[in-house]
C-alpha cells in the first residue's frame, strides 16, 4: 500500500509511546502489509472437513458416512448413505471412483476395464472424490478389504472380545432393542468416567495395520452440550497414543439424531506408532450423563484410496502430532476463536480428581471454600489448562501425586499444566 494515501510520507515513521523522550522507529509499510495479510480470506478449493468415510460393507457395497465438505469454496453437508459397484468385468480389471456431488448425495463413477486400469475423472466443479476402489478381473468384492470384529453379541472369546464395564452406566449385553442381532451394548444415566473395555482374549495386535475403527451408535436421547465420549486403545491397562473425543460434527456425528449412525475412524488419527501392541479398547463417557447404545464394533480394510500416512506413524511423528494439537487447542481457546473445544465445568463440593482420561480444560469453582484439585501420576503426554472461576477469594491448590503443591489459584487465575515423563511444567496466568 502506498503511504501516501494515508497522508504519510514514505519510508521509516516516528512513533512516540508514551513514555517521556522515548522514540522509535517503525516500518509503517511492514504494519500495513501484516494486518492485510490477518484478514480472513475466503474459501476456496475442494475438500473433505469431517466424516466421509467410504466403508465396505459387503459383496460390492459400501456405505459412505455423513459429511461436511466444500466445493469451490460453497459448503455442503450429507447424510449416511450407501452405495454398490457394478459387476465386475469378466476380462479385466478396472478402478471405480466414490465420491460426493453438490446436491449432498453419493455418487460413483464406473471405471474403464482394462489389462493396466486408470483411475477415471470426475467434474471438479460439482464432485468431490472421496476414494478408488480396484474391482479385479470377475470379483465379487474389491480388492484389499477384510473385517475384523471386536463385538456384535457380546460373545467374547474366541469369536469377539471380551466386553466388561466399569461404573453404573453401561450393559454389555443388553436384548433392549438392540442396533442389530440379539444384543447390544446399552449406556444409560452414565456419570463422567464410566465406561465399556473391550479387551482380545489373548496376545496382542497393532492398529496400523488397519484403515479404521468403525461401530454403530444409535442415542436414545439426544446429548447435553459439553458431553463427549471417549475413545482410546490400552495394552494392559496402559494408554497407547491419544484418545479422542465423540463429539457433536466429529466423524459425521450428530449429537441430536436418534438415527442409527455409522462412525469410521481412521486408526491413523489416534497416534499409535507403528509396532507398538495394543490388547484393549475403551468407550469412557466425558461430562454428564449421556444415553445411547452401540453394536458391530469392528477392524475394517475398506481396499479403497482415501488420504493416509503410507506406513502408519514413526514415534517422532506421533509426538510431534500431539504437541501441534495442544498448541492449536490452546490458541483456539485463549484467543477466544468459536471452535469446538471441550471444557468440564465443576462446582466443587471437596476435592476435585483429574484423571488420565479427563478433559484438558477443567473450570472450577471452588463454592465458598479453598479446594484442592488432585493431579494424576507424571505420564509424558498428559496435560490440562485449569481456571478458578470462582469469584469469593477462595483459592484452587493443584497438588501432584506426592501431595506437593503445583500452583496454586485464586479468583480468575488459570494455569496450563504439561507432564514430562516426571515433572509437570507450569505457566500461570490470569483469566481476561
Amino acid at each position: 500500500m502506498n503511504p501516501s494515501i494515508l497522508g504519510i510520507a514514505d519510508g521509516l515513521y516516528p512513533l512516540v509511546f508514551g513514555l517521556p523522550g522515548s522514540e522509535s522507529e517503525i516500518d509503517l509499510d511492514a504494519i500495513i502489509a501484516e494486518v492485510i495479510a490477518s484478514i480472513p480470506q475466503p474459501i476456496t478449493g475442494n475438500f473433505l472437513v469431517s466424516g466421509g468415510s467410504v466403508i465396505w460393507t459387503s459383496g460390492l457395497s459400501f456405505t459412505v458416512t455423513a459429511a461436511v465438505y466444500y466445493l469451490s469454496g460453497i459448503r455442503y453437508t450429507s447424510v449416511q448413505q450407501n452405495v454398490t459397484l457394478a459387476t465386475a468385468d469378466g476380462a479385466n480389471p478396472r478402478i471405480d471412483v466414490i465420491g460426493l456431488d453438490n446436491t449432498g448425495t453419493v455418487f460413483k463413477v464406473t471405471g474403464t476395464p482394462a489389462a493396466s486400469p486408470s483411475e477415471p475423472n470426475i467434474d471438479p466443479i460439482t464432485q468431490l472424490q472421496l476414494a478408488f476402489v480396484t474391482i479385479a478381473t470377475g470379483a465379487t468384492t474389491p480388492t484389499g478389504v477384510s473385517s475384523t470384529m471386536l463385538y456384535t453379541e457380546a460373545a467374547g472369546d474366541p469369536t469377539e472380545w471380551n466386553a466388561t464395564e466399569v461404573g453404573t452406566g453401561f450393559t454389555t449385553n443388553s436384548a433392549s432393542s438392540p442396533i442389530t442381532g440379539t444384543k447390544s451394548i446399552l449406556c444409560a444415566s452414565s456419570v463422567n468416567g464410566d465406561y465399556l473395555q473391550l479387551q482380545k482374549g489373548s496376545g496382542s495386535l497393532d492398529i496400523n495395520s488397519f484403515d479404521y475403527l468403525v461401530f454403530n451408535i444409535k442415542n436414545t436421547s439426544a446429548w447435553g452440550a459439553n458431553r463427549s465420549l471417549l475413545v482410546e486403545w490400552l495394552s494392559s491397562g496402559v494408554l497407547k497414543g491419544t484418545a479422542l473425543q465423540l463429539v457433536d460434527t466429529a466423524f459425521g456425528f450428530s449429537r441430536s439424531s436418534l438415527s442409527t449412525q455409522l462412525i469410521a475412524i481412521p486408526t491413523i488419527l489416534f497416534g499409535i506408532p507403528i509396532g507398538t501392541s495394543i490388547n484393549q479398547l475403551r468407550f469412557i463417557t466425558n461430562g454428564a450423563s449421556i444415553n445411547f447404545r452401540l453394536d458391530d464394533i469392528y477392524f475394517r480394510n475398506s481396499g479403497s484410496g482415501q488420504p493416509s500416512v503410507p506406513g502408519g506413524l514413526t514415534q517422532q511423528q506421533a509426538d510431534a502430532r500431539y504437541v501441534t494439537q495442544l498448541q492449536v487447542d490452546n490458541a483456539l481457546l485463549l484467543t477466544g476463536v468459536d471452535a469446538k473445544v471441550q471444557v468440564t465445568e465443576t462446582t466443587a463440593s471437596g476435592t476435585v480428581t483429574l484423571t488420565s482420561v479427563s478433559t484438558m480444560y477443567q473450570f472450577i469453582d471452588p463454592n465458598g471454600a479453598g479446594r484442592n484439585v488432585q493431579l494424576p501420576a507424571e505420564a509424558l503426554g498428559q496435560a490440562y489448562f485449569v481456571v478458578n472461576t470462582g469469584s469469593g477469594g477462595f483459592d484452587l491448590t493443584l497438588l501432584n501425586d506426592a501431595a506437593g503443591t503445583e500452583v496454586v489459584l485464586a479468583d480468575d487465575e488459570c494455569a496450563t499444566l504439561i507432564s514430562g515423563a516426571s515433572v509437570w511444567t507450569v505457566v500461570k496466568g490470569t483469566r481476561e
